[in-house]
């Protein structure tokens, strides 16, 4: 098994605070506020979203839920995997204000297009 080295848990340290505190900012909520809300030390927070520390998987997924966010969203660093969440994510949130028959509909849909000779 690799060991991760000192420069790599910064630079993801780094980008994972900065995920944090893009999502943080699209919500509009200030640092202390998220803190509040998943019950941590703003200063703590602060220290994440600046690349100082590192995250526990258990808040990560405490600060996603309250941001509207995956564990992915705060791992991806590339853009075209981010375009894809991004869509991923789009449909998530419109299938969750679907009833049984319109995700019925949806999977009939998915199924026919996966069929099809179409391809990228």
């Amino acid at each position: 098994m690799q060991s991760v080295s000192e420069a790599d848990k910064q630079i993801t340290n780094a980008a994972v605070g900065r995920r944090i505190r893009e999502a943080r900012l699209d919500k509009g909520l200030k640092q202390k506020a998220l803190a509040e809300l998943v019950n941590m030390d703003p200063k703590y927070l602060s220290r994440i979203e600046n690349g100082h520390s590192g995250i526990s998987r258990e808040l990560l997924l405490r600060i996603g839920r309250e941001l509207g966010k995956g564990l992915d969203y705060f791992y991806i660093d590339d853009p075209k995997l981010e375009a894809e969440y991004a869509l991923d994510s789009e449909i998530s949130k419109k299938l969750e204000k679907c009833n049984k028959t319109q995700k019925l509909t949806i999977c009939n849909v998915i199924d026919a297009i996966l069929k099809s000779p179409i391809k990228d």
